[in-house]
């Protein structure tokens, strides 16, 4: 029942007048701000045991830094809404370079994941995970084994509706 709102200038009297666009809410892993990216934050956002009455709409999520997995976002036993969300520039040493699901089922709603790398995964890892992707856009990322988009496995499916996906 928590809903974490970017996007806010600080003038405005209801969230609905929020514009994450124009007033984009950085969440960075780059804590020491030297460019190296195996320092950064492990995570950013670490998730367990979340249903879909948890919200994180509206923010930046960039320059996360996993040795294992989930650069962005580690989500576990969680079924949470993420909109409005960009994943820009993590990295995940082994899996899912922005975000990895286990046994995990999320909506990510006009989200886009840009430019985040992982052995597999590039953008997301699933595992025993069914998340939902809708009006999202995946662009330039990168994995070396394989899935830049989405890596799914051990029972999972993710679901792409009016999804762009290029580079």
């Amino acid at each position: 029942g928590v809903a974490i709102l970017g996007g806010f200038a600080g003038t405005e009297t209801s969230a609905a007048q929020r514009n994450p666009n124009t007033n984009p809410t950085i969440l960075s892993g780059e804590i020491q701000q030297d460019g190296i990216v195996t320092n950064n934050s492990n995570s950013i956002f670490n998730n367990a045991n979340l249903n879909a009455t948890a919200v994180l709409d509206g923010f930046t999520l960039m320059g996360g830094y996993a040795p294992g997995n989930g650069g962005a976002m580690f989500n576990a036993d969680a079924a949470m809404t993420v909109r409005n969300c960009r994943f820009i520039g993590n990295t995940a040493q082994n899996i899912g370079g922005a975000v990895f699901n286990l046994r995990s089922n999320a909506t990510f709603t006009n989200c886009i994941f840009q430019v985040n790398s992982a052995n597999n995964g590039g953008a997301v890892f699933n595992s025993e995970s069914s998340p939902t992707f809708l009006h999202c856009s995946f662009v330039d990322n990168l994995a070396s084994l394989g899935g830049q988009t989405s890596w799914n496995q051990t029972n999972s499916l993710s679901t792409l509706q009016n999804c762009i996906v290029w580079g």
